[in-house]
C-alpha cells in the first residue's frame, strides 16, 4: 500500500497473517504530480520496483501492473483544499473549518459576512483562489437568509477557477439555513456542482458536522480527486477508496485511544505546512497550519515568531546572520537536506516554533468552537439564578480559557512525532527536544516516535481488521521514546517535589 505525499510517495509491502499486518519492505520515492510528469502512477511503480528488487517478491505484472492487492492514501496536489465561507468568525465560520479540517482538508481561505474584507476585496481574493471543493456555511434552520445569500452573489461575480481541469464546475457544498437553498440554487447551479447537506447548526443548542464531512469526503473520492494528475487510473486499481491522508490518521488514532485508553497529540510537521492531530477522549480534531513548514514555508516560520524566539534553541556561535542567511537559501531551495552541525540546528530550532505556533494555533480552535453559543448559554446560568438578565459579561479569551477549556495538558498522556524531522535525526534526546519545547507538556506524558510515518497506512488497514491494524502499528511503527515529568501544584519550601526511583538496581533517588 501506498502514501501519495506532496512532495513524496511512502510505499509499504504488507503480508497479512492470522494474528496481524507483517512490514516486509518500506521505499520513499518523490511523487510525480508536477511538471513534467504530472502522473502519480510513476512514482507508485518507482516504489513498487525498488521494493520488488529488495524483496524478490514480485509486485508487478511484465506491464507494470499491479499484481497484488493495491490500497492507498493521498495528500498529493497540495492536498484537500477547501474554500469555506460562513456567517460570523467566531460561530458558523469556525464551524465550517472544523468540518473542512475533520474531513481531512485545508483550507485555502475563509470568508465571512463580518471579517471586514469588502466586497471587492472578496471578489478579487475569491478569484484568485484554485480550490478543490467550497463548503458554505450559515445560519440555523428558519433563521436569517440574507447573509448567505450576500456571500453567494459574491462568490458568483468572483467566478474561481477549479486547481485541475479548468473546464469542470467546482463542487460546492451548502450545510447552512435550510431555508435559504432554493435561493442559492437559482444563483448558483450554473455555475457549481452544488449539494445540499443538512445544517451544520441546525438550531442555536446544536451543532452536528458530521453530515457535511461525510459529503466532503463522498465528493473528494468521486469528483476532486480524479482531476489530479493520474488519479483516474489510480482510482480503477486500488482495492478500496483512496482516503485523504489526514483522514487515515485521525482512524489510527482513534484506534490507538481506544486500545490504549490515552489521550494523544500527532504532530506532523512537513515542508509547506504542519498538521496537529488530538485524540481527547473519544473526540478527534485536527488543524492545518498552512504556512508553517520546514522548507516552502520555513521563512514564514521567522516571520511569524521571530528570530530572537529562534536563536534562543541555537549555540551563540551561530549568529543571527548565518540563521537568516540558511532560512532564505531554504526558501529558495527547499528541497535541500541539511547537512553540517548549524543548518540542522537551524532546521531543528525552526521545528520548534514552528509546531509551537501550530499548536497555539489548535487550541485556540478548540477553545472557539467549545465557546460557540456562549452568551447564550450564560444567559441561561444567570437567568436561572436570577430570573433576569443584569449582568454584562465580557468574554476574556486567557481566563476563560483557564475556566472551560476543551483538555488539560495534564490530560494529555502520549505525544507522537511522525515522520518529516523526527526521521531525519538518529539522537532520540534531539526528537524529545523538539516534542518537549514545542508542546510544554505537563504531568507525566510518553513521547513516541512514528518514524516512518505509518499512521495513514494503519488508517486503511483498519478498514480491512481492526485489532491487526492497530496491532501492527504498535509493534512495528510506533516506538517509546522517553518521558517528560512536570511537577504540578503549590511548592513548599524544604519539600520533596518528586521521587524518582531506577528500577534497573531498586536506588531511589
Amino acid at each position: 500500500m501506498a502514501d501519495i505525499g506532496s512532495t513524496t510517495t511512502k510505499v509499504l509491502l504488507i503480508e497479512q497473517t492470522e494474528s496481524n499486518f507483517l512490514y516486509i519492505c518500506y521505499e520513499i520515492v518523490p511523487t510525480t504530480v508536477e511538471y513534467p510528469f504530472e502522473d502519480v502512477n510513476i512514482a507508485l511503480k518507482n516504489g513498487a520496483k525498488k521494493i520488488q528488487n529488495k524483496s524478490g517478491i514480485r509486485i508487478l505484472d511484465n506491464k507494470g501492473d499491479f499484481i497484488i492487492p493495491l490500497y492507498t492514501t493521498s495528500s498529493a496536489g497540495g492536498g484537500l483544499q477547501i474554500m469555506v465561507f460562513g456567517l460570523t468568525k467566531a460561530e458558523t465560520g469556525k464551524l465550517a473549518q472544523m468540518t473542512a479540517y475533520g474531513a481531512g482538508g485545508i483550507i485555502s481561505e475563509t470568508f465571512t459576512a463580518d471579517d471586514k474584507k469588502s466586497n471587492f476585496e472578496k471578489i478579487r481574493r475569491i478569484a484568485e483562489n484554485k480550490p478543490d471543493m467550497i463548503l458554505m456555511a450559515g445560519g440555523v434552520d428558519g433563521g436569517g437568509i440574507w447573509g448567505s445569500i450576500l456571500q453567494s452573489q459574491v462568490l458568483l461575480l468572483s467566478d474561481p477557477e477549479p486547481k485541475f481541469n479548468k473546464g469542470n464546475k467546482i463542487p460546492f457544498i451548502f450545510c447552512g439555513n435550510i431555508e435559504c437553498r432554493t435561493y442559492i440554487q437559482q444563483m448558483l447551479e450554473d455555475k457549481y456542482d452544488l449539494y445540499f447537506t443538512k445544517n451544520i447548526r441546525p438550531n442555536i443548542n446544536e451543532i452536528n458536522l458530521i453530515p457535511a464531512k461525510q459529503k466532503i469526503h463522498e465528493l473528494f473520492i468521486k469528483k476532486v480527486i480524479e482531476n489530479a494528475p493520474g488519479y483516474k487510473m489510480l482510482k480503477e486499481k486500488v482495492k478500496l477508496d483512496i482516503l485523504p491522508t489526514p483522514l487515515a490518521v485521525e482512524k489510527t488514532l482513534s484506534l490507538l485511544n481506544k486500545k490504549l485508553n490515552k489521550n494523544i497529540i500527532l504532530i506532523d510537521i512537513g515542508g509547506a505546512t504542519t498538521d496537529i492531530f488530538t485524540q481527547i477522549g473519544q473526540t478527534t480534531s485536527r488543524t492545518v497550519s498552512a504556512n508553517i513548514g520546514l522548507s516552502y514555508s520555513i521563512s514564514n516560520i521567522l516571520k511569524e515568531t521571530g528570530i530572537e524566539k529562534i536563536k534562543k534553541h541555537i549555540p551563540d556561535e551561530i549568529n543571527e546572520n548565518i540563521i537568516r542567511n540558511y532560512i532564505g537559501n531554504k526558501t529558495l531551495n527547499p528541497s535541500h537536506l541539511p547537512d553540517k552541525t548549524c543548518e540542522k540546528l537551524i532546521e531543528s530550532a525552526c521545528a520548534v516554533e514552528g509546531i509551537k505556533t501550530a499548536w497555539i494555533s489548535h487550541k485556540k480552535m478548540q477553545f472557539d468552537i467549545s465557546n460557540i453559543n456562549f452568551i447564550e448559554k450564560r444567559r441561561k446560568e444567570i437567568y436561572s439564578v436570577f430570573g433576569k438578565w443584569e449582568e454584562i459579561f465580557v468574554l476574556n479569551e486567557e481566563t476563560e480559557f483557564e475556566k472551560r477549556r476543551y483538555f488539560q495538558m495534564s490530560d494529555v498522556d502520549i505525544i507522537i512525532g511522525a515522520g518529516g524531522i523526527f526521521a531525519g535525526t538518529d539522537s532520540v534526546e534531539e526528537i524529545i527536544y523538539l516534542l518537549n519545547e514545542s508542546i510544554l507538556s505537563s504531568g507525566v506524558t510518553k513521547f513516541y516516535i512514528d518514524r516512518n510515518f505509518k499512521s495513514p497506512h494503519t488508517g486503511v488497514l483498519s478498514l480491512i481488521d481492526e485489532d491487526k491494524a492497530i496491532k501492527s502499528y504498535m509493534d512495528n511503527s510506533l516506538k517509546e521514546i522517553g518521558y517528560s515529568i512536570v511537577p504540578m501544584g503549590p511548592v513548599k519550601m524544604n519539600k520533596s517535589v518528586i521521587r524518582l526511583v531506577d528500577m534497573s538496581n531498586n536506588e531511589e533517588e
